[in-house]
């Protein structure tokens, strides 16, 4: 219903994960929006978004950053925190997020990281689409679609998976009406993936970069 953009919409932003009535944010914000230390999983403190955000709080720009000054706001004000789910292709992407905010929340106040930590909860998922390259004929069919030119229109498999983690204390939309998988465990789904697509699509990869296949899709 509405686009924001930093730094511009700071404002505009910071109210609405203070409204009550959001009470899930989710991330697709690739893995390095993270802003992971790779070595112990906590926020990178040389990362020089973090450094601001760690100087700047009221003004973050980071994930992290934004992440714990809105759940700072909430628990100030009594709030219920929001659930934070993460949808991005990162390996126990819950706990990573999870250790990252509170990581990042530690360096400011011991108080607040021991409050997200026991109070905010960050599901796991696993999203699996296939993403081909945008062709003319995809252009020329969301054309068709849209009565619009839109040249930059994400064209997708019809193969679709979307596992969630079914742990949302404040509520969730009925997303299983729609085809997500809502589960204890996003684990199994995780590791059928990886070896299944992910292991088969490499082996691919290498043996086509052999016989001198430029691309595999």
């Amino acid at each position: 219903r509405e686009v924001l953009a930093l730094p511009h919409d700071r404002a505009r932003l910071f109210d609405l994960l203070a409204d009550p009535h959001v009470r899930i944010v989710s991330l697709t914000v690739t893995e390095k929006g993270y802003c992971r230390d790779t070595k112990t999983g906590d926020v990178d403190l040389a990362h020089p978004g973090i450094a601001h955000d760690l100087e700047h709080p009221g003004e973050p720009g980071t994930v992290p950053g934004i992440l714990v000054a809105a759940l700072k706001t909430r628990r100030d004000a009594g709030m219920a925190p929001f659930t934070v789910l993460s949808c991005d292709n990162l390996s126990h992407n819950g706990a990573a997020l999870r250790q990252v905010v509170c990581s990042h929340a530690r360096v400011l106040d011991e108080a607040l990281a021991t409050w997200i930590g026991h109070e905010v909860a960050f599901p796991s998922t696993m999203v699996d689409r296939i993403v081909p390259a945008t062709t003319d004929a995809d252009r020329d069919a969301a054309a068709d679609a849209l009565g619009l030119r839109d040249e930059v229109p994400v064209p997708c498999e019809p193969f679709r998976q979307w596992v969630i983690e079914d742990r949302f204390p404040a509520g969730r939309p009925a997303w299983e009406q729609v085809g997500a998988q809502l589960v204890d465990d996003v684990m199994p789904f995780e590791l059928a993936k990886l070896r299944m697509l992910n292991g088969t699509h490499s082996t691919l990869a290498y043996l086509s970069m052999l016989a001198g296949f430029a691309t595999i899709d």
